[in-house]
């Protein structure tokens, strides 16, 4: 069975944006790294499974909560011992208040 979310965490293609197919620039080098399982400065890929994690737990907030009309989390820290946001930011929906008189 396939759902509206299987493009998200079983692609089959991905655009990174800056790749190069010149070996003579930057975005070459990063990208085939990255192809490679080499991250740039040495920093660990994202684990997939504890950003998933973040992004049910993220969505399970937003159907709980109706009256949140916003809700933002920048960064997500994602390792593979779990996910953590550093900075969050809710904004619930105004309520209509009518004039009297």
């Amino acid at each position: 069975m396939t759902t509206s979310l299987d493009a998200l965490f079983d692609p089959r293609s991905v655009a990174v944006v800056g790749a190069s197919d010149n070996p003579e620039k930057w975005g070459y080098w990063l990208a085939a790294g990255a192809l490679a399982g080499r991250a740039p400065r040495g920093a660990p890929p994202v684990h997939p499974d504890a950003a998933a994690a973040a992004l049910c737990a993220l969505s399970r907030v937003a159907a709980e909560h109706p009256e949140l009309s916003e809700l933002e989390v920048n960064p997500l820290l994602v390792h593979p011992g779990g996910a953590l946001a550093l900075d969050a930011y809710g904004v619930r929906v105004a309520s209509k208040i009518g004039c009297v008189g």
